[in-house]
């Protein structure tokens, strides 16, 4: 319950939209790292043991995307995180271009982006995916009001 309050929070909006072109199938090699996919969670992980080394979440619907018009079918690849002893190794740009290379034939593939989040940005586009501009808003309720898309970064 409190999980649902918390997304009808009003809250200003600020990020950057990637997309994967669907046509561009890029290699993937997973090297010597075994990523997971968890059905029940919709998501994609590494484990080194016990340690949860990377997960990326795959959401099929958006409805901040949807406020803007960017219309399905379509993935959303969110709610990333790779633990701090296992950063600067490629491993969220390898999940990432698993997941592209999964659905990019079936789908459009996106991923949102905080703009000051420097080193997930690099991780995308080595990825391969492409800048497609800058969504802002306020979110009241379940409203999306003065939405503004500009194709510039800053």
């Amino acid at each position: 319950m409190l999980r649902q309050l918390k997304k009808l929070r009003s809250q200003s909006i600020d990020l950057l939209l990637f997309s994967f072109p669907s046509k561009e199938r890029t290699q993937n090699d997973s090297g010597d790292w075994k990523i997971e996919f968890d059905k029940k969670a919709n998501e994609y992980r590494i484990h080194d043991g016990d340690i949860l080394v990377h997960r990326s979440r795959v959401f099929h619907s958006s409805r901040l995307l949807g406020s803007f018009h960017i219309k399905g079918p379509l993935i959303t690849i969110g709610d990333c995180f790779t633990d701090n002893r296992y950063r600067g190794l490629g491993i969220y740009p390898l999940v990432l271009r698993k997941i592209a290379n999964e659905y990019c034939e079936k789908t459009q593939v996106f991923i949102l982006v905080a703009p000051d989040n420097l080193s997930s940005i690099k991780g995308i586009e080595k990825a391969g995916f492409q800048f497609m501009g800058r969504l802002s808003c306020f979110r009241f309720l379940i409203f999306y009001l003065n939405k503004r898309i500009t194709i510039n970064r800053k």
